[in-house]
């Protein structure tokens, strides 16, 4: 699933209203406008949105750049299983209304959809800058990439080469706080995926710290033969030749 809960920027249009609109004029063009724009706002809040996009849609036809027509087409194809069809019409409206933070998380959970999660965090920390709302727009961005850490790590571990990523970044958390079970879950990594690079010179360091000299050695022999300018192996390199007198 890649949906975003935005509530906090839109709430689903409770505080969008229609009554303070400016029609332009009274002419005949600008009062039918304005029927289908109700019309079409009153079956969207009741989430008729079958019925509430032709009415909408006859109305853009009226006025193509109108904010509100736009955010609600937007919203009616993105609740119909439309995303990409929706992001057209979101993006008109944020052009419309650059100052207006509801649509960037509809903007959002648009891209969230389309596996565009570059965006997504763009459009909503956007929001986070810009919004008077800011606890509640910084909440969203928060569960948001709480949303794509979990989802990258289920698909980091579908692999074996993913699932020796995942424990290679679990042992260099090991190693920060200096836990001894670093060497049991790098000895994990070679045995999804031999040829990680940086495996055995970490490895080597990790024999060097525990005074094993002799066992760093045959580390760094390996990391040679994969990986011969890796930095850390030169780096554990000099530390033997000290020690060995090399």
């Amino acid at each position: 699933m890649h949906t975003i809960l935005i509530l906090a920027l839109g709430t689903a249009l409770a505080s969008f209203s229609l009554g303070g609109a400016s029609t332009q004029g009274s002419t005949p063009e600008a009062k039918s406008f304005e029927s289908l724009l109700q019309q079409g706002f009153d079956l969207h809040r009741e989430q008729q949105y079958g019925r509430s996009i032709p009415l909408l849609e006859q109305a853009r036809t009226l006025r193509p750049s109108d904010y509100r027509v736009n955010l609600l087409l937007g919203i009616d194809y993105l609740r119909s299983g439309q995303p990409a069809k929706s992001l057209t019409f979101l993006r008109c409206a944020r052009s419309a209304n650059t100052q207006d933070t509801v649509v960037l998380g509809y903007l959002a959970e648009v891209y969230s959809f389309l596996e565009e999660f570059d965006q997504a965090a763009e459009a909503l920390h956007t929001a986070t800058l810009t919004s008077e709302a800011w606890s509640q727009t910084s909440m969203s961005l928060v569960h948001f990439y709480l949303h794509r850490f979990r989802a990258l790590a289920q698909e980091l571990r579908s692999t074996r080469p993913g699932l020796a990523y995942a424990y290679r970044l679990q042992a260099l958390a090991l190693r920060a706080r200096g836990d001894p079970g670093e060497r049991e879950v790098l000895l994990q990594v070679q045995a999804l995926w031999p040829e990680l690079p940086g495996l055995y010179s970490a490895l080597g360091h990790l024999a060097l710290a525990q005074g094993q000299f002799e066992q760093a050695k045959t580390w760094f022999a390996k990391a040679r033969l994969l990986s011969p300018d890796d930095l850390d192996l030169l780096g554990g390199e000099a530390v033997l030749a000290v020690h060995f007198r090399n």
